[in-house]
């Protein structure tokens, strides 16, 4: 069979579809499927004889979502793990014509990985789709971004942390749906740091200092964006935050962008645009955290950190 894809090529449909088929139990799974899901397909591998990643069973899930998504090919090294790992569950699930089904995954992942290669990651562009600005963003899902991004204009021009202040002191005033930003951190020492940029850009106009916004001002707009699920900031696992990213819509299939950002030695920051195919990975992330699918993660209270923030 084929189908035409984002860039009108005709191809044979050696998607992650057909993986996933072959793996993951469903409800209309016939015959039975050796793994859940993702995650335990993960721990599986982690928990092999012999493994080189027992305990690193997150970790090891973090990449086969990647892999799934088509944003990471799949070692050599992985599909036989991933192989074992079948043939292992398979025994014990008692799963039908299991040396058929690990013969079928085998393929499959094959037939992805050349699928990949034969169509390599955008570096730049959105398509044929423009590039978001905030007027058409609801929701700004941002994964780990760097500090020094400060002096970096993103597709709407300006740095984060200003697009973020301009956001929720606009929404102080103004009947016109504000943007819900959405930080992740690995730590609340980066989360706060982040926080003193937006504190800093609240108190300035064009880089100059404001007249009108004092700190406790500034401190109060912060609270009140908070409180309203405007600024949302939350501590992640590390292992999710390898790459800094900010994703513009990410609870829609159709309007969903992205870019990554890159912390080079020079000390810039590079933006790269998501391409269209990959935006999978960072939609599943958002939907992951949102139903709570990791776990351990927790979110920042402003007035826990405010004085840390404010500091006079």
């Amino acid at each position: 069979m084929t189908v035409q894809d984002s860039n009108g090529d005709l191809h044979n449909e050696a998607t992650s579809e057909g993986v996933l088929g072959l793996l993951f139990q469903s409800k209309s799974s016939s015959p039975a499927r050796p793994f859940d899901n993702i995650p335990d397909l993960g721990r599986a591998i982690a928990n092999l004889p012999g493994s080189q990643h027992v305990g690193k069973e997150a970790a090891v899930t973090s990449f086969l979502r990647q892999v799934f998504n088509g944003q990471r090919s799949c070692s050599n090294e992985y599909m036989k793990l991933i192989v074992a790992a079948v043939r292992l569950r398979a025994v014990e699930r008692n799963t039908p014509d299991s040396a058929n089904l690990t013969g079928e995954v085998e393929k499959a992942i094959q037939a992805l990985k050349k699928r990949r290669d034969r169509h390599p990651r955008l570096k730049h562009g959105f398509g044929a789709r423009p590039a978001h600005t905030s007027n058409s963003v609801a929701l700004r899902f941002v994964i780990n971004p760097p500090l020094r991004e400060i002096t970096t204009p993103l597709p709407d021009g300006k740095p984060l942390s200003q697009l973020i202040a301009e956001n929720i002191e606009a929404a102080e005033i103004s009947k016109k749906q504000p943007v819900i930003y959405k930080l992740c951190f690995t730590s609340a020492t980066d989360a706060v740091d982040f926080l003193r940029l937006i504190f800093a850009d609240l108190q300035s106009k064009n880089g100059e200092a404001s007249t009108n916004t004092t700190p406790d001002i500034a401190a109060n707009i912060m609270a009140r964006a908070e409180a309203e699920n405007l600024l949302q900031v939350y501590i992640i696992p590390y292992y999710l935050c390898l790459t800094s990213a900010l994703i513009d819509n990410p609870d829609s299939r159709d309007d969903c962008q992205g870019v990554t950002m890159q912390l080079e030695k020079s000390g810039q920051v590079r933006i790269y645009p998501i391409a269209e195919r990959n935006i999978t990975y960072w939609r599943q992330m958002y939907y992951d955290l949102e139903n709570g699918v990791f776990g351990d993660y927790s979110r920042i209270e402003f007035e826990k950190y405010r004085n840390l923030i404010v500091r006079r």
